[in-house]
Order: C-alpha cells, then sequence, then structure tokens
C-alpha cells in the first residue's frame, strides 16, 4: 500500500483545510447547477411570456377592430336614424310639383315656367316667364279658375313688370300656400 505524501505542506491541519475545499467544492458544484437551472428556467418562461404577449396583444387588436366596427355601425345607423327622421318630417314634394305641372299652362311655348320652390310649410314661390300680352292674360285667368285655386288656401302676386310686356316678355313671381286637403 502506498501512501500519499505531502511533502509541501507542513501544517497540521491539512486534513481540516482538504475537506473545507472538498465542501466548498461540493457547494459550489450545487449552486453552479442552481444558478444553470435558475437561467435556463428563466429563459423558457421569457419565451412563454413573450408567446403569451404576442397572444394578448393579437386579442387585443382584434378587440380594437371589433370596436371599431361597432363605432361605425353606431354611426350608420344614427345616420340613417337621422335621415328616416327627416324624411318622416319633411313634405312630400312629388304631389305638390305634380299639381303644379300636370295643371297644362307650363306646357306652352308662351308660358315657361322659370323657377319653383316649395318649402316644408308647402309654402310656393313660383316664377314664370312669358313671352306675349295674350299668354300672361290666359295664365292669370287660370290663376282664378276654381280648379287652381282649389289647390291653394292663397294666391298673391309678388311682382310684375308690366311695362316690359310692351317691349317684349315678362316675369310674375307668384306665391301661394298649398290647400293640405286636396293634395296630399
Amino acid at each position: 500500500m502506498s501512501a500519499r505524501i505531502n511533502l509541501l505542506t507542513v501544517d497540521h491541519h491539512y486534513r481540516q483545510r482538504v475537506q473545507y475545499f472538498t465542501r466548498f467544492r461540493f457547494f459550489s458544484i450545487i449552486l453552479g447547477l442552481i444558478t444553470l437551472t435558475l437561467i435556463v428556467s428563466s429563459f423558457f418562461i421569457a419565451e412563454y411570456l413573450r408567446q403569451q404577449i404576442k397572444a394578448v396583444d393579437g386579442e387585443i387588436e382584434t378587440f380594437e377592430s371589433e370596436n371599431e366596427l361597432l363605432q361605425k355601425q353606431n354611426i350608420v345607423s344614427s345616420r340613417i336614424a337621422s335621415a328616416e327622421k327627416i324624411i318622416a318630417a319633411s313634405t312630400n314634394y312629388l304631389p305638390l310639383y305634380s299639381a303644379i305641372i300636370d295643371s297644362g299652362q307650363f306646357a306652352s311655348s308662351q308660358a315657361q315656367l322659370q323657377k319653383i320652390e316649395i318649402d316644408a310649410n308647402r309654402d310656393l314661390n313660383l316664377s314664370v316667364h312669358f313671352q306675349t300680352k295674350d299668354a300672361l292674360v290666359s295664365f292669370l285667368s287660370f290663376i282664378e279658375s276654381a280648379n287652381f285655386e282649389d289647390q291653394f288656401k292663397s294666391i298673391v302676386v309678388n311682382d310684375i313688370n308690366v311695362a316690359a310686356l310692351q317691349t317684349g316678355p315678362t316675369e310674375l313671381l307668384l306665391e301661394a300656400l298649398f290647400n293640405n286637403e286636396n293634395i296630399q
């Protein structure tokens, strides 16, 4: 059997120091393994958290896009509701316009309808252009007829230039209020 002899050490406590360094080495290896395990596990935890963040970001983007679509849908539905309210509150202009045009007095070349305005209160502003004095007289007699007067509560001649009839065409401006019972 051979014994180990360390000629470089002279100390009596050599065995205690060897035992101390052996324990130190063992604890260092254990501490190193724990540190290595923590580093590897922190890498996996960081990767897992990155994936979770990506998933949450995707859900947030989906939620935001759905929220934007919902807001756009609310805006469109409110605009449709507003348009429906306006349509319900407004006057149906087609029968009023048709009542004037269907009278037949504007079909000739002597009396031409220049401007027609109908507001929500069923007030009418009418501008008629006449080429001759006879056309004007014919139109004024038509206005006084029962057929035309039944369509209106009131008819007022606003402006007429009689002096212009001597030299050429003239324009007649009328204001009228439609009769609600006869025209719907």
